[in-house]
């Protein structure tokens, strides 16, 4: 079993954090902002995918979760390091039926 100390903690390049109205037409300038933001890293090379990875995440919050709705919001949060971007520390989050 490792240690606490076993772990190495990795210094937190870029967080960003935005919230989205359920507005498709919103969908392409909030992928945009994200993966120009970790493009400035200069950590990274596959930026491409992992806006891919953003724009589907996305879509699939606010079309199923929200149903479009533009009067709610899709929460996303990305953490990068040097080596790696978290999907623990990423959050996609649609507001559901209230």
């Amino acid at each position: 079993m490792p240690h606490l100390g076993d772990f190495q903690v990795q210094q937190l390049i870029l967080h960003v954090e935005r919230d989205v109205p359920s507005d498709a037409s919103l969908l392409d300038g909030a992928v945009a902002e994200i993966t120009a933001s970790i493009d400035r890293t200069a950590c990274w090379d596959d930026v491409e995918n992992i806006g891919l990875a953003v724009r589907e995440a996305l879509n699939d919050a606010m079309v199923h979760g929200n149903h479009c709705d533009p009067e709610k919001t899709v929460g996303v949060s990305v953490a990068v390091t040097k080596t790696a971007i978290y999907s623990s520390s990423s959050r996609i989050q649609a507001q559901g039926s209230t």
